[in-house]
């Protein structure tokens, strides 16, 4: 473990750090890169608007849950504060904590850092704590270790138990394997808070290695907010509707309000609409299906971070209006009366998706600037009754992929 404590610096730091903070919570912030080898390096991202006048702590110290009264170890480990801008920074920005090659000196792109010593992040492996409050009394924000956690015992300079309340995979991350660099290696990433902390915890995300990266992402992240369905009604009610997790809280005035996602979660299996549905943003939990049960479901996103799935049939209509994630259907092939695809709008197929032929037929309709990448799924059915059809309203309109014709 590196360790440089230079005396002025500890005499000056602690009144600061004492400071009273804005509140935040567990999971308002992700850490997003860690690199131990020289010039040490950390990286974070707020996952909701930070204040001026906020001041976030981070802790190389390791939390001791192995005591009847859990703290921080006692080592000469450094604390680093980093104090916000004058102006407010919106969800998605990414702040970056550079130390010269002695671990002092601390630079960031936004704000300011003041330590109580020397960054000294270890090469066989390391934590970083964030939190607000004191070291005697914290709030954990976000834990990152490039060591597995541990279950037993006492920390050491290396290696931590998880922070009280902070849940590994959504507030917090360590490694199975340790490695001394690593970051988050998707730049770009949409999605609610809770999903894109879901995202930044899964291992697999992350660049990993044993040398020093010279050049890190700029990663852009677009947060949605989020309201959450209840157990039980009808979807297209507002008052289905919560802002907390279980679907509690505050019920949304509008399902078109730009900026949110609608999460159609705390229920399984089947659920079915019973009336048309207009909203901005779906996602559908896993292990929930959508039927549409004949009413119209119009949509600007079905997200990309849903498991679940839409049930379709001859008698039902889909029309995308944004840019959507992929069209995630029951079955290995559907059947589907009408997608229509407004100005702009874009998606593509991940199943098979068959339009009806017959006397009533089908239709997949494009308006101008939209774009449906096929991904050679498109069925247009046809008989001697009638058949389906594709229609393409100005030539700017983009058709991506083959599309199958079948005569039955």
């Amino acid at each position: 473990m590196k360790k440089y404590l230079t005396l002025w610096v500890l005499m000056a730091i602690p009144s600061q750090i004492q400071a009273q903070d804005s509140l935040l919570m567990a999971g308002d912030i992700a850490i997003i890169a860690f690199q131990a080898d020289n010039n040490d390096q950390f990286v974070f991202v707020n996952l909701t608007t930070i204040y001026p006048g906020t001041k976030i702590q981070f802790s190389e110290k390791g939390w001791d849950g192995s005591l009847a009264t859990p703290a921080f170890s006692s080592s000469s480990e450094a604390i680093h504060a980093w104090n916000s801008p004058s102006h407010p920074l919106l969800p998605g920005t990414f702040i970056r904590v550079d130390f010269n090659s002695s671990g002092s000196s601390p630079e960031v792109n936004l704000g300011t850092v003041q330590s109580t010593g020397n960054a000294g992040f270890a090469a066989s492996g390391d934590q970083l704590i964030a939190f607000q409050g004191s070291p005697n009394n914290p709030r954990f924000l976000y834990a990152l270790s490039s060591n597995p956690w541990l279950s037993s015992g006492s920390p050491s300079s290396n290696q931590s138990w998880l922070p009280t309340g902070l849940l590994n995979g959504r507030s917090a991350m360590d490694f199975s394997k340790e490695m001394d660099d690593q970051y988050f290696s998707i730049p770009i990433t949409i999605g609610s808070k809770d999903s894109v902390l879901a995202i930044i915890g899964r291992p697999q995300n992350w660049f990993r290695t044993n040398t020093r990266v010279a050049q890190i992402p700029e990663w852009h992240f677009y947060i949605f907010r989020g309201y959450y369905s209840k157990p039980n009604g009808n979807l297209s009610e507002l008052s289905t509707w919560g802002l907390e997790l279980d679907g509690s809280g505050a019920a949304p005035t509008s399902f078109v309000d730009s900026g949110y996602t609608f999460y159609l979660v705390n229920r399984i299996g089947l659920q079915s609409l019973d009336s048309n549905w207009t909203l901005k943003r779906l996602c559908i939990g896993n292990g929930i299906t959508l039927a549409l049960n004949g009413f119209l479901l119009s949509m600007q996103d079905l997200a990309q971070e849903g498991l679940g799935k839409l049930l379709v049939t001859s008698n039902d209509q889909i029309t995308i209006t944004g840019q959507s994630g992929p069209l995630m259907l029951e079955g290995d092939t559907a059947t589907l009366k009408k997608l229509v695809l407004t100005s702009g709008a874009m998606i593509g197929l991940s199943t098979a998706l068959q339009i009806p032929g017959g006397p009533n037929p089908g239709m997949v309709s494009l308006d101008a600037f939209a774009v449906l990448t096929t991904n050679d799924k498109l069925i247009l059915c046809s008989n001697a009754q009638g058949s389906a059809s594709l229609q393409q309203h100005g030539k700017s309109s983009q058709l991506i992929g083959a599309v199958i014709n079948k005569n039955f």
